[in-house]
């Protein structure tokens, strides 16, 4: 068993750069752990479009979330440090920088900290727009 990159082992990720989508919240509910992004869908999104003017990429709000967890275990939460307020208003806790999966067990870590889970079930979630 080893260590592979997220868009590798997950298909709901395969189309989706996190290393560049911006986590605008982190939130433990029950056996979930949610991430509230503003991902970044790359050209080969079903739901890609051309970005807007003045950004680099497709932004799209969505969730990642990882569900049925069996253990969690934070080696370094720094969600306060790590958040900022961007121009328009909105909170940013910057990138998730480094995503591995191995089996059922997952590694994230970003400027808001690091943590490794192990669950049964990762979704990655559109948020419908108006």
């Amino acid at each position: 068993m080893s260590w592979r990159p997220y868009h590798e082992a997950i298909k709901a990720l395969e189309h989706v750069y996190l290393e560049d989508s911006y986590v605008s919240d982190i939130a433990e509910v029950g056996d979930k752990l949610v991430f509230n992004l503003s991902a970044v869908l790359t050209e080969s999104h079903w739901h890609y479009q051309k970005p807007k003017l003045g950004e680099r990429y497709c932004y799209s709000a969505g969730s990642l979330c990882f569900s049925n967890i069996a253990t969690i275990e934070w080696s370094r939460k720094t969600l306060d440090a790590a958040r900022s307020v961007d121009p328009d208003g909105t909170v940013d806790f910057g990138e998730i920088d480094s995503f591995l999966v191995c089996d059922d067990r997952y590694h994230l870590e970003g400027s808001w900290g690091c943590v490794h889970i192990t669950c049964k079930q990762v979704d990655f979630f559109l948020t419908p727009t108006e």
